[in-house]
């Protein structure tokens, strides 16, 4: 964020405990606390898809415009994602390459081979849909 110019205390953090009930629960606290009116909300990156419907929902409960005024991004590319209204933008995972080289490993441990110490880097793909401006 310092390489953009934007200050540490333009960043707010919040606990939603991985789950749509917990982001839906943490996101209206934030705007009933009237965060919004000491400082403009910023665009919301959940930590899962799931946490991002709780947060578009509690966003529409509080009657803020999802992308004019507030743009979302979750994380993971689930199936329902696409299929919102309006569509979650997101950060998709390869999860057949991850499944694909777990397996690998998986298989030689069960063939009493050793596994070779590697790492892979599997690179995301940002998905950008409905809840951002930038399609």
């Amino acid at each position: 964020m310092a390489e953009k110019g934007i200050p540490q205390s333009a960043l707010a953090v919040l606990d939603g405990g991985f789950t749509l009930e917990g982001a839906y629960a943490a996101m209206s606290a934030y705007l009933e606390r009237g965060s919004t009116q000491s400082q403009p909300l910023r665009p919301v990156f959940a930590a899962n898809d799931v946490m991002a419907l709780g947060v578009l929902r509690a966003l529409k409960e509080h009657g803020v415009c999802v992308p004019s005024e507030v743009e979302v991004i979750g994380f993971d590319d689930i199936e329902l994602a696409r299929m919102l209204e309006p569509a979650l933008s997101t950060v998709s995972q390869p999860a057949i390459e991850m499944g694909a080289l777990s397996a690998e490993v998986l298989l030689r441990l069960l063939r009493g081979e050793r596994p070779r110490v590697r790492r892979h880097t599997l690179a995301p793909s940002l998905r950008l849909r409905a809840t951002t401006r930038a399609l």
